[in-house]
């Protein structure tokens, strides 16, 4: 559990370049992967190479992707997964298209991974906004992008089972890559 903590920004310190609070178009990239799940060391830059899958999430979300990255590195040798965790989900922040353009060129996929069940998921609206404007593909062929949201479910007593899962992104993501 300890890698996959995060240095917490100090006060005055934050992912949107110093600010002391996180902006409404902030988005953060958490980078690939080696094949063999090895993570890039500390402080290094995330890879240039282009995703083969980029999973946007956000919340306890990010935890879940993280896990599922590296399971995806380490079980089926697919390390050029990215995670791109949107802190604000009122709306598409608008570095989002250009950012899933840069990460993913022509070829990659895209996985909205939502903590919230599909009828209430946030990143439903993500994905038909960038479907709109032409940023995800509408080539038809299955890969180009998908939601994953938490089940639908009951949840009588918080049991963990009800919440996103690190298997329900790998699940998702499995027919996006090929395997």
């Amino acid at each position: 559990d300890a890698q996959l903590m995060l240095p917490y920004p100090t006060r005055g310190e934050a992912a949107s370049g110093g600010a002391e609070t996180l902006g409404f178009d902030t988005i953060i990239r958490h980078g690939q992967l080696a094949a063999d799940g090895a993570a890039a060391e500390a402080g290094a830059e995330a890879s240039s190479a282009k995703d083969l899958l980029t999973i946007v999430t956000y919340g306890n979300g990010v935890v879940a992707a993280k896990v599922a990255q590296r399971r995806l590195a380490e079980e089926y040798g697919v390390g050029a997964v990215g995670i791109v965790e949107v802190p604000c989900v009122s709306e598409v922040p608008p570095t989002l298209a250009s950012t899933l353009r840069e990460l993913n060129g022509e070829g990659g996929a895209v996985l909205f991974a939502d903590v919230c069940k599909a009828q209430q998921a946030p990143l439903n609206h993500f994905a038909v906004s960038l479907q709109a404007e032409g940023t995800l593909s509408t080539r038809g062929t299955g890969k180009d992008w998908s939601l994953v949201a938490a089940p639908q479910t009951y949840n009588p007593l918080g049991t963990t089972v009800t919440f996103l899962s690190p298997d329900d992104i790998i699940e998702a993501a499995r027919p996006m890559l090929g395997l």
